[in-house]
């Protein structure tokens, strides 16, 4: 049985908090060099051996709550997966004066 995640309203925890070494791990997908990303670990599924994929699946869980935690200006960029999505969020962004890039990447979402 997996762990259950934990909870942290801490962003200064966020190096310590998320599992990144199966996010950096070879052989990486979705770069986007627009902002020196260099990707991530295209697996997503646990495998044993070694003892280190056992709960890959579960650390690798990207999904945080980032409402009133993370301000705008620690926001990069935002990733959407198509054109159609490109020219919506650009709109929005664009009428509210934000200012921050919108790029489409397909390779960054899985299908």
């Amino acid at each position: 049985m997996a762990p259950l995640p934990t909870l942290s309203a801490d962003i200064g925890q966020l190096e310590t908090h998320v599992h990144w070494s199966v996010f950096d791990d070879y052989p990486l997908t979705a770069r986007i060099p627009e902002i020196g990303y260099d990707g991530v670990c295209k697996f997503f599924f646990n495998k044993f051996p070694p003892p280190k994929y056992q709960l890959r699946k579960q650390q690798r869980m990207a999904e945080f709550l980032v409402k009133d935690a993370v301000s705008l200006q620690q926001v990069t960029c935002i990733v959407v997966p198509s054109d159609g999505m490109k020219r919506t969020i650009q709109a929005q962004v664009d009428t509210s004066g934000w200012g921050t890039p919108v790029l489409e990447k397909p390779g960054c979402f899985v299908r």
